[in-house]
């Protein structure tokens, strides 16, 4: 799987470290499919 964004990896995971409220990341596939991930499930 290839990620892209605007935040550099360092800047993700600083962020993550210090969110207290459960997040969705919600984005199409490249089928055009719905996926939606609990991102403190996966941190």
């Amino acid at each position: 799987m290839r990620l892209k964004g605007p935040w550099p990896n360092e800047r993700v995971a600083a962020y993550l470290d210090e969110a207290v409220i459960p997040m969705r990341l919600a984005v199409a596939s490249a089928s055009g499919a719905p996926l939606v991930l609990s991102l403190w499930f996966f941190w």
